[in-house]
């Protein structure tokens, strides 16, 4: 996990989710909201939230641990001429129903 700038990491993951086979994909974990078209956020997506989310990230890479990784809308878009990579404009940390924190990725508007 690198940090590019203030506001973007990039995470090269093994996604397992779909496939038989975990395959590599690289993550461009930015946070712009304005990317994603609203004239007002939600309140979920603010800097701290994406902060707290790249925290856990670097944490559960540095240890080689698995995270859970949620999307909402889109949640990932192709970052063109790059095969198997993709960006986020925002992070957001949720909590899911069985007590778990999940960190969801917005990319465009819902």
């Amino acid at each position: 996990m690198g940090k590019i700038e203030d506001t973007y990491y990039r995470l090269t993951v093994e996604t397992v989710a779909f496939s038989a086979t975990p395959e590599r994909a690289v993550l461009h974990l930015k946070f712009w909201p304005r990317a994603l078209g609203w004239l007002q956020r939600p309140s979920m997506i603010t800097r701290e939230a994406y902060d707290q989310c790249i925290a856990e990230f670097k944490v559960r890479f540095e240890k080689r641990e698995s995270f859970p990784l949620g999307i909402m809308g889109t949640g990932f878009i192709d970052v063109p001429n790059k095969s198997r990579e993709y960006q986020s404009n925002a992070l957001a940390a949720l909590e899911e129903y069985h007590g778990d924190r999940v960190c969801y990725s917005f990319a465009k508007p819902i």
